[in-house]
């Protein structure tokens, strides 16, 4: 009978773990849509005060990987330029 009383629990904990995750990481994640080039930018600006306000290796990764979406959702650059400001960021090291 102990197994009756776990099964539902372990279901509400599952369920309510997925519903975190799936709601709780969507908030920042880059946007590929129209006017992705300004809400990217945004993302890029949160992630530099976050960045500058708390100098973490994460957070440092995290600055670098809104950049990054940034320059992948701006049209008005070439694949030249895209290239360089990219092997820019790789160079880059988060301590």
């Amino acid at each position: 009978m102990k197994n009756q009383f776990n099964f539902p629990k372990l279901s509400v904990l599952l369920i309510a773990t997925g519903l975190f995750i799936s709601y709780g990481c969507k908030k920042d994640e880059a946007v590929t849509s129209t006017g992705a080039c300004s809400v990217n930018a945004d993302l890029v600006s949160k992630a530099a005060t976050t960045y500058s306000n708390s100098p973490t290796v994460a957070n440092c990764q995290a600055y670098l990987a809104s950049v990054n979406a940034y320059l992948d959702s701006c049209p008005g650059l070439t694949t030249a330029q895209r290239t360089q400001y990219k092997a820019d960021i790789a160079a880059t090291k988060c301590q």
